[in-house]
């Protein structure tokens, strides 16, 4: 309660102390004793009281008591001031304030939404009034109509108490500016609607996070008091938005968002372009493409899908409520370069947007052959037609190695077989290199070594090809022990066959992979999964290693680890290579009542995945690339990779020369841009290099590096809208941000936002001295009660 309320009126009249700022209170004397004071006040109305009592005779009794009264108050403020009363009161002040308003401008603000349901379109009539536009009002729209009402009055009010600087921003803030600077700044709807209006917009991205970092860098040393983020909240662009709450926390910055907007639109998008960023020339690729759709269920959309300008395939897809519809494309390039596949669903009536109908991948196209070493101790099925299978294929140049067979077998024509084990040197040259069922004593510490770093350090791929004698189970203690994707355990009776055949399993990762996609549909390729024949045998090990990827189990429980099945088709990365573990011996049943239609394809698929890293770069003496083959305006496209002397040792120079050359996007007759770069080592890994090239223009990028032109590195830039993927506001995320310190606000609560931001202000405290006796009006009166009895005794003639 107000301390100041106790305290008689008249006083805080006389002082001039403002009730409603009271704060703790202390009033006093500091000059004559009051005990004193009224001692003598006593004494001095007696004294006056007995002289006028004893006056002339002809004097009136009431004229003697008015007389009587003026001197006793006279006598009595005389008194008073010869006191001095204080009045000390502690007043709390707010202190006025600066607001960080962050307004999205990008280009999803300037969606106009289509608003199905009546809380939404009150949410229009909340902001506009009477004054309802004739044309759908985008979101933009929205934030300047709530500047302009005059019954809300937003803005003004919010300066009254403190200064507002609004950043405007979009992938990132685009500078500082005072709606309001200063005490005496005031504020109209109408200015503050003309500044809205006049902020840019357009921006192809949001970055919320990063923009806020910013802001709050741009005004270090203002008095922030509270932070208002105007936003639809999609943030596609740098750090994530949950950071941003973070940020705030640090500050102690309470946030206050208004999100305009509909948080569920009828909509189709393409959410997902998915395929291989590598294919063979000729081969087929499969690429996946997921549709989302709401609000249109039963509707059908045409799915066609481009390879640059060439429409070559499409599908027709009708679409469900709540769902996502997935369908396939098996395409099959036919030339060798850089690809860019484009998939596009045809609009619907009634859409938010068609910008995000459709979607784009790089496709790199090679006609490369991948060489590829068998090493095989003793002949077996699996060895036999996988290697006359490889023998067939145009993507593979093959070399096998049987280290217990027929010395002769390298004599018959047009024979794949090797007299001897390549030297450890030898064996870098190949891209992918399968280990049988050979025992690990036959290989020297420097061939597995060898070995190792093919997979580490060169990116190139290894398989573990199991078997009944010694793979896996006797590598456990050997250098290869750390690149097997599972953990090897005693086994006591490693060559144990069941009676009956087993099937195997796909994982749920198995079933999304597609290095075993078999068909254009997930149903139907688990389905041709499901008919192959069982197996034998499977080798028995422990779990997969925490960062293997296990696609096919067997479920046996007398293979069970800790109640896990048996993993028998494992893949996990090792270093910038591949590894991949077959825990069984009859791949060769894959070939059962149909050929090698499908032996061949998860094979080829396998091996295509193996050597991707080192068949993406370049050559074997430079295996440089990028993480993708397309980027979009703006970003930092990262080369790096490996780099070999001739010797196929690590390079040791600190930079190597390279060549970029920029061919412009939508030009044909511009001149392609070359510039010098220098790839530069990277300090703890020998023979690593990288540059990172500013994507700043569109068009098709190459990188040539003076050791090996031939070795080319390609990526295109591409001018991508990131913003109108999801044209639904991200409400929960934005939720989310205000969950510990603020509110996220609608249009109908909007009008709460200047009493949450004044409820931030800082108050201060100050002691403040009141002395009413010094008030003009006890002068005044000092003055005035003697000069009225003088004059009434001269009007009656008394002395």
């Amino acid at each position: 309660m107000n301390a100041l309320a106790n305290i008689p009126s008249w006083i805080t009249y006389l002082t001039g102390a403002n009730p409603a700022n009271g704060g703790e209170v202390w009033f006093g004397f500091e000059g004559l004793n009051p005990g004193w004071a009224l001692l003598l006040g006593s004494v001095a109305a007696l004294l006056v009281v007995r002289a006028y009592w004893k006056g002339p005779g002809e004097f009136s009794m009431p004229k003697r008591l008015i007389l009587a009264t003026l001197r006793i108050l006279a006598v009595c403020l005389l008194l008073l001031v010869l006191m001095h009363p204080v009045l000390r009161v502690t007043e709390e002040e707010t202190v006025r304030g600066t607001v960080l308003v962050l307004q999205d401008v990008s280009e999803s603000m300037d969606l106009r939404d289509v608003r199905m349901s009546e809380e939404d379109r009150a949410r229009v009539e909340a902001v506009f009034g009477q004054n309802l536009p004739e044309q759908v009002p985008s979101r933009r729209e929205l934030v300047e109509a709530a500047a302009a009402n005059t019954e809300l009055n937003l803005w003004p009010r919010i300066a009254e108490k403190t200064d507002i600087l609004v950043v405007p921003f979009g992938r990132l803030a685009n500078g500082v500016l005072p709606m309001t600077d200063g005490d005496d700044a005031e504020l109209t709807t109408a200015e503050a609607t003309a500044f809205f209006r006049e902020l840019p917009r357009g921006e192809q991205a949001t970055g919320i996070t990063d923009s806020l970092d910013d802001a709050l860098a741009m005004t270090v040393g203002r008095p922030l008091t509270s932070v208002v983020l105007i936003s639809d909240g999609s943030n596609n662009a740098g750090t994530p938005l949950p950071a941003a709450a973070g940020a705030l926390v640090q500050r102690g910055l309470p946030l206050f968002v208004y999100a305009p907007g509909v948080e569920a639109q009828r909509d189709l998008s393409i959410a997902s372009f998915t395929g291989p960023t590598l294919a063979f020339a000729r081969e087929e690729a499969v690429l996946s493409v997921r549709l989302n759709a709401r609000g249109l269920a039963g509707k059908q959309t045409q799915v066609v899908l481009k390879a640059g300008d060439e429409e070559v395939d499409s599908q027709r897809v009708t679409l469900g409520e709540g769902r996502a519809e997935e369908i396939t494309f098996q395409y099959v390039p036919e030339e060798v370069g850089d690809l860019e596949l484009t998939v596009t669903a045809s609009p619907l009536t009634g859409e938010a947007t068609e910008a995000n109908n459709t979607a784009s991948l790089g496709l790199r196209v090679l006609d490369r052959r991948v060489k590829v070493l068998i090493i095989e101790q003793e002949p077996r099925w699996d060895f036999r037609y996988l290697l006359d299978t490889l023998k067939r294929d145009r993507r593979v140049e093959v070399d096998a190695v049987m280290l217990d067979g027929d010395a002769t077998l390298g004599q018959h024509e047009d024979s794949r077989f090797l007299a001897t084990l390549p030297s450890p040197q030898e064996l870098l040259e190949y891209v992918i290199v399968v280990i049988g069922d050979v025992d690990p004593s036959r290989l020297s510490p420097a061939h597995m070594e060898a070995l190792d770093k093919l997979a580490r350090q060169t990116g190139g791929g290894l398989v573990f090809h199991a078997g009944p004698k010694y793979d896996p189970f006797a590598y456990g203690k050997t250098i290869l022990a750390d690149l097997l994707p599972v953990q090897v355990i005693p086994v006591k009776d490693p060559a144990y066959r069941y009676p009956e055949p087993v099937s195997l399993v796909l994982t749920p990762q198995g079933r999304r992979s597609p290095l075993l996609r078999l068909a254009a549909s997930s149903t139907e390729s688990e389905a041709i999964w499901r008919n192959f024949p069982g197996v034998r045998w499977t080798a028995r090990t422990g779990p997969a290693k925490p960062s293997a990827e296990v696609l096919l189990v067997d479920t046996s429980e007398s293979k069970r680890y800790e109640g896990k099945p048996q993993p028998v088709l494992v893949q996990m990365p090792v270093g910038r290579g591949q590894v991949f573990y077959f825990g069984f011996d009859e791949t060769w049943s894959w070939r059962s009542r149909v050929g090698e239609k499908y032996y061949l394809k998860i094979w080829g698929q396998v091996f295509l995945r193996l050597g991707l890293e080192r068949l993406s770069g370049g050559s074997d003496l430079v295996q440089l690339n990028t993480v993708r083959s397309t980027y979009t305006l703006g970003e930092t496209v990262l080369i790096a990779g490996r780099i070999f002397d001739e010797d196929f040792q690590p390079l040791t120079t600190p930079e190597v020369k390279a060549t970029l050359t920029i061919v412009p996007e939508g030009d044909a007759t511009a001149e392609p841009i070359v510039r010098s770069v220098s790839l530069s080592t990277q300090a703890d890994r020998v023979g690593s290099y990288e540059v990172e090239v500013p994507a700043l223009m569109p068009g098709h990028y190459t990188l040539q590096t003076e050791r090996d032109p031939e070795a080319k590195v390609t990526f295109t830039v591409n001018v991508a809208n990131l913003e109108l993927r999801e044209p639904s506001i991200n409400l929960a995320g934005l939720e989310e941000l205000t969950r510990e310190n603020g509110k996220l606000l609608r249009e109908e609560t909007l009008g709460e936002l200047p009493g949450l931001i004044a409820d931030t202000l800082p108050t201060s405290r100050e002691v403040k001295t009141y002395e009413p006796a010094f008030h003009p009006l006890i002068y005044f009166l000092l003055l005035l009660l003697p000069a009225a009895e003088w004059t009434l005794r001269r009007m009656n003639q008394l002395k």
